[in-house]
């Protein structure tokens, strides 16, 4: 009857029904087994138990449930123990704040790519796939780096970005890559929750 390690019999997975990221340490994280067992650790509460070592197997079953089996080894007093239990990972679909955001059209940058010469339209589109692979790579850590819209414009092409961290980080990128040649400026685009002025971000990238 006494339990070494309390572990609740169903633990629900909050996850994002349009970025597919779960709900881990306090934040939005990639969908990945590390991160899923974070969320499995967080309700591991050993009971008088010291040395603790823990390993958690993860087996999904054909319903989109996850079987999280727990193996437990430490001490009671100079008693090595070990056992196995398990707990059912259940998922509960969500919209992340960030998605939320985007979907209500949210944004922070506009990349204005600009070219010197009118490029063939083979080159135009190899550097916005490359902007776009680059969004896609930094979304695992900045869950606003999401391209909204794309328009063609004279002498290029307008990119609207959720993120100014991801827009920055292609410039940066584009400057390395390409040598292009940048300027940045900024418009007032009112007041967030907490009353800080919110700034939207134009990126000039010019090749």
């Amino acid at each position: 009857d006494n339990k070494f390690l309390e572990l609740p019999k169903q633990i629900a997975i909050r996850h994002c029904k349009k970025c597919c990221k779960v709900f881990a340490r306090g934040k939005w994280l990639e969908q990945n087994s590390q991160n899923i067992k974070s969320i499995v650790e967080s309700f591991l509460k050993p009971k008088g138990i010291s040395e603790t070592v823990f390993s958690i197997a993860l087996n999904p079953l054909d319903n989109g449930t996850t079987i999280a089996v727990v193996s437990l080894q430490g001490k009671i007093g100079k008693e090595k123990i070990s056992f196995v239990t398990e707990t059912l990972l259940v998922p509960k679909e969500e919209t992340c704040r960030e998605c939320t955001l985007l979907g209500a059209n949210y944004f922070e940058a506009i990349l204005q790519l600009r070219f010197a010469q009118k490029p063939h339209d083979s080159e135009q589109k190899k550097l916005l796939y490359e902007i776009e692979n680059l969004s896609t790579q930094l979304h695992k850590h900045d869950s606003l780096s999401k391209i909204t819209g794309i328009s063609r414009v004279h002498g290029g092409l307008d990119i609207v970005l959720g993120s100014k961290r991801a827009a920055k980080k292609i410039v940066e990128h584009f400057e390395r890559k390409h040598k292009a040649q940048t300027k940045s400026s900024f418009t007032l685009a009112g007041v967030n929750a907490s009353g800080k002025l919110r700034k939207r971000f134009t990126f000039l990238i010019r090749l």
